[in-house]
């Protein structure tokens, strides 16, 4: 059967070594710095890598539902954390297990009565969407893969305590919107 080892400094009235409880030896200074710094560097090892790790921040997914076109626009109004860090949204249509850019045929989504992306026009390869955020167009294809998963950052529009994300469309499926909060 295995014993652990226990190494205990004690310093009374001089430095003893001390081993499972038992006293050993009256050590000297050269051991007793050995130990120390031993001691010490474990210890500042671990106090950095607390410091220096960031706390992960926490991500809140909240679906805020589908709803067909002739009951456009749907308004929701959103009570945010203080802690908010990011927010960002994206769309979906009932019966996706995946979010989109897609804005849907006849698209707008504003935040605090702030445009976020509107429908422009449709194409042979898709539909094009405008964002006013970053003053671009995108195309989006249903069956392209490089607008699915993401998600659109509006934190820029979003303003303590309640905020109104509205959104509109004009598609025969049912389509809605999942907003992401990042909060510290």
């Amino acid at each position: 059967m295995r014993r652990k080892l226990e190494v205990t400094l004690l310093l009374v009235c001089g430095v003893f070594l001390v081993v499972n409880d038992i006293h050993v030896v009256r050590a000297d200074e050269g051991i007793v710095g050995k130990f120390a710094s031993v001691f010490k560097r474990r210890a500042r090892r671990r106090r950095c890598c607390k410091e220096t790790q960031p706390a992960a921040p926490a991500i809140e997914v909240r679906d805020l539902g589908t709803f067909h076109w002739h009951d456009a626009p749907k308004r929701w109004n959103i009570q945010l954390p203080e802690n908010v860090s990011k927010v960002e949204v994206a769309f979906y249509l009932k019966g996706d297990d995946f979010v989109t850019l897609n804005a849907t045929f006849a698209g707008v989504l504003q935040v605090n009565e702030q445009h976020v992306v509107g429908f422009r026009r449709k194409t042979r390869s898709g539909y094009i969407i405008h964002n006013y955020l970053e003053k671009n167009d995108y195309l989006v294809n249903r069956s392209k893969k490089p607008t699915k998963g993401k998600f659109l950052d509006v934190t820029s529009l979003i303003k303590p305590g309640t905020n109104e994300f509205q959104f509109s469309h004009y598609t025969a499926t049912p389509a809605g919107l999942k907003v992401r909060i990042h909060t510290n």
